[in-house]
């Protein structure tokens, strides 16, 4: 943006997340799930007040953001979505179709409780699977004979294993020139772009 107008920055730390820091190799000829289930009675209703968004703007769009780092960018969106607990839609079941025509099903949840594992990633490929337990666990499994690797971080800082320090140091490093950015202004742009689509479809 031109220097003295506004700034704008999105702090999309889940590429920043260690079992998710390597590129996955699925773009074509695959498919994925995401899922994500927050914390209904134990949270602050999703905040819709002017200027703030709405509840896929508070984690599920950090999902969503890796999804597009995963697989490219999208091609079509379909979306089912409820308004069943607070007074915004806070249900959404979402298919999703990349321009490599890659699938990917997301479900969120604004209420749901703190049953482990509240959040998931499954990639499914060619006789591959790869699958995330919250950012405690990454499991990879290649061929149909294949034994299950299994990579632990649950001993891991909280703000290591959730990608809280590695984005912020990767900011700073990168407004110093030290590191191109893992999220530039034009990721953080069209993952916000893709979450105003969702909600648009609601108008």
């Amino acid at each position: 943006m031109a220097r003295g107008g506004p700034h704008f920055r999105a702090r999309l730390h889940g590429r920043a997340q260690p079992p998710l820091r390597p590129r996955l190799p699925v773009r074509q000829g695959g498919s994925g799930r995401g899922t994500r289930g927050d914390v209904g009675p134990l949270q602050d209703e999703p905040r819709r007040a002017p200027g703030t968004g709405g509840y896929l703007y508070e984690t599920p769009i950090h999902l969503l953001d890796l999804a597009r780092w995963f697989f490219g960018e999208v091609k079509d969106l379909r979306s089912a979505v409820r308004t069943c607990v607070y007074a915004e839609p806070d249900n959404f079941s979402l298919l999703v179709t990349f321009a490599s025509g890659l699938a990917l099903t997301f479900v969120s949840c604004a209420h749901a409780t703190w049953a482990f594992p509240f959040e998931r990633v499954e990639v499914f490929g060619r006789h591959f699977t790869l699958e995330t337990t919250e950012m405690e666990r990454v499991a990879c499994t290649s061929g149909l004979e294949a034994a299950t690797t299994t990579r632990d971080f649950h001993a891991l800082a909280l703000d290591a294993k959730r990608g809280y320090a590695g984005i912020d140091h990767n900011f700073i490093s990168a407004v110093i020139g030290e590191e191109e950015p893992l999220v530039s202004a034009e990721d953080g742009y069209r993952s916000v772009e893709l979450v105003d689509r969702i909600y648009r479809f609601l108008i």
